[in-house]
């Protein structure tokens, strides 16, 4: 796929995108330095079930890579301590942009209502 992801990368920057993302379920450590390489430089998801953790990726790619997820949805389900901590992991990668806050996954349905209100207005007190 090198050769491909190349072409339309080289494609899309000619054409002044600036943000290249990548969808890929599951742990894609030992790819991603490949798709930094081919241009690619967002990913969603940052699935923390899978044994991703975005705050080591920010540490070892920095700003070449685009982070969008990795707050556990599976915290979201339990309560305000584990919201909390996601949210604090969120504060830790916001600081130097590159960022999205985006759960590794769509949101699942036993996440009640509550929770997600908590954690989305936690997340809007991030950007005061």
């Amino acid at each position: 796929m090198t050769p491909r992801y190349r072409r339309i990368t080289d494609l899309l920057y000619g054409h002044g995108v600036a943000l290249i993302g990548l969808d890929s379920d599951g742990n894609t450590e030992e790819l991603l330095p490949i798709w930094i390489d081919c241009g690619i430089n967002a990913h969603f998801p940052i699935e923390i079930a899978a044994g991703m953790d975005p705050i080591r990726l920010r540490k070892q790619y920095g700003r070449n890579l685009i982070i969008i997820g990795g707050t556990d949805k599976r915290n979201l389900a339990k309560g305000k301590n584990e919201i909390d901590q996601e949210v604090a992991k969120s504060r830790e990668l916001l600081k130097d942009g590159g960022y999205f806050v985006n759960c590794d996954h769509h949101i699942p349905p036993d996440v009640p209502y509550g929770n997600l209100v908590y954690f989305c207005s936690e997340v809007n007190e991030l950007s005061d």
